[in-house]
């Protein structure tokens, strides 16, 4: 497979302006949440307590302004991100189903023969969407995320050196963690791959052989050997979701032990914090966390992505010379110069 990666792929197809203007709108989106968040909590709790005193000095309209911007703010930016990046996913789709068929337009009979039933329609469809759908499904999505947890891990900083340093070790650990379940689905997922390759080729061994096996009386052999690969790629398949769920749950409690962690420690500084102020802490800490909780998923379209650029990536040209030796044809020569995506020979 070429490792060409699907950014770099993405790039050639779609304008970085309108691919920064996606991630821009998601990570300000993102931000608007948190702190709407983080600003809800403390407006409640400052009310609870105003009220528990009988304070009537203290004024609630510019909080509740403040939600209300904050609100519309994350609500038109959200629109504005699903906009840019729905206009970049049409656009992608587009040059890259282009440069597809000019490269499919320039393959030989042979080599199109040599393309399986249905690898071509994958490339169009299937693969081209993975890569234009990049940017919306985990671009944009990682980086406001990433973005929120370094903003809230600075407020944290800012308000007591002790959170923030707390919920950093927290925070990299979850990412340890995320980034080792995901191996482990990858390598449940490849070998779930080889184990429907094998079942495919035991399935149509079976049947073009089947008149053979049938004089032999070998149909419940085939029929065992079937069994058994359709049962691997069950295995496998289920392997790589109990390692999904696990990594999960692992971010699930790691997010419960953070927020648990910022309320202890700050209530229980020498200098305690109002309980309006630690409650919007915690509230930054869940939105930081609800974030980081679609990693798995995330690092999932990225692998994807790259699976998918790596079939989708240029060929290298193959050099046809004439019956004399000579140099390699016009048609050959033109072919090797187009700077078009060329569809990969599936064997």
């Amino acid at each position: 497979m070429n490792r060409i990666s699907a950014w770099r792929l993405l790039r050639t197809a779609a304008p970085r302006r309108a691919l920064l203007t996606g991630m821009l709108f998601a990570a300000a989106a993102e931000l608007s949440g948190a702190a709407l968040l983080g600003v809800s909590g403390w407006f409640l709790t400052t009310c609870a307590v105003v009220t528990l005193q009988a304070n009537t000095t203290w004024s609630w309209m510019y909080p509740s302004g403040a939600v209300r911007a904050l609100a519309l703010t994350r609500t038109g930016l959200r629109y504005l991100e699903r906009l840019a990046n729905h206009r970049n996913l049409l656009a992608t789709q587009v040059a890259l189903r282009a440069r597809l068929a000019r490269g499919a337009a320039g393959l030989t009979p042979r080599q199109l023969r040599g393309q399986r039933d249905g690898t071509l329609l994958t490339l169009l469809t299937a693969d081209v969407e993975t890569v234009a759908g990049l940017p919306a499904n985990a671009v944009a999505p990682l980086v406001a995320a990433v973005m929120t947890a370094c903003l809230v891990d600075a407020l944290l900083l800012w308000a007591m050196p002790v959170l923030g340093i707390a919920e950093l070790i927290v925070w990299a650990v979850g990412l340890a963690w995320a980034r080792h379940a995901h191996h482990r689905a990858r390598t449940h997922l490849a070998d779930a791959a080889d184990a429907r390759a094998a079942l495919r080729t035991v399935l149509l061994g079976s049947r073009a052989a089947f008149n053979e096996l049938r004089c032999l009386d070998a149909l419940p052999q085939a029929q065992r050997t079937a069994t058994s690969a359709m049962a691997a790629v069950e295995s496998a398949q289920w392997a790589a979701a109990r390692a999904e769920r696990h990594g999960r749950l692992a971010l699930r409690l790691l997010a419960a032990l953070g927020q648990a962690a910022v309320l202890v420690i700050a209530l229980r500084a020498a200098p305690a914090q109002p309980i309006a102020v630690v409650v919007g802490e915690v509230l930054l800490v869940a939105a930081g966390w609800e974030l980081l909780e679609r990693l798995p998923g995330l690092m999932q379209h990225l692998a994807q992505a790259r699976d998918a650029a790596g079939r989708l990536a240029p060929s290298p040209p193959r050099r046809t010379r004439r019956a004399n030796g000579g140099r390699p044809s016009a048609p050959s020569r033109r072919m090797a110069s187009r700077s078009s995506v060329r569809p990969r020979n599936s064997r």
